[in-house]
């Protein structure tokens, strides 16, 4: 009996892989901004815009605006919902 080879097609150009996204410590918090990040929930444990308990820190100068990247007096606590809102508002005004 005669084995019949597989049909061998071109797998076609390869894929591209999407960029790698950086992770945490290399977007810059690193151990020295989580211990300032729950120092700074532990002393403000509400959120500085609505008043319901914070589990976010936000640079109020955000870094890339040139605010201050481990400087307390540049953080405030926020909730999620209020943190996204003034990250949304953040991005827009840059990109205006």
């Amino acid at each position: 009996m005669v084995q019949k080879r597989g049909i061998h097609r071109n797998p076609g150009p390869k894929r591209k892989e999407a960029p790698r996204e950086l992770t945490t410590a290399e977007r810059g918090y690193d151990g020295t901004w989580q211990k300032l990040r729950r120092w700074k929930l532990a002393t403000d444990p509400f959120c500085a815009k609505c008043g319901t308990s914070a589990n976010q820190v936000d640079h109020i100068k955000p870094i890339a605006d040139g605010g201050a990247r481990l400087d307390p007096a540049n953080l405030q606590s926020l909730c999620i919902s209020c943190h996204s809102k003034k990250t949304a508002l953040d991005k827009a005004a840059r990109n205006s």
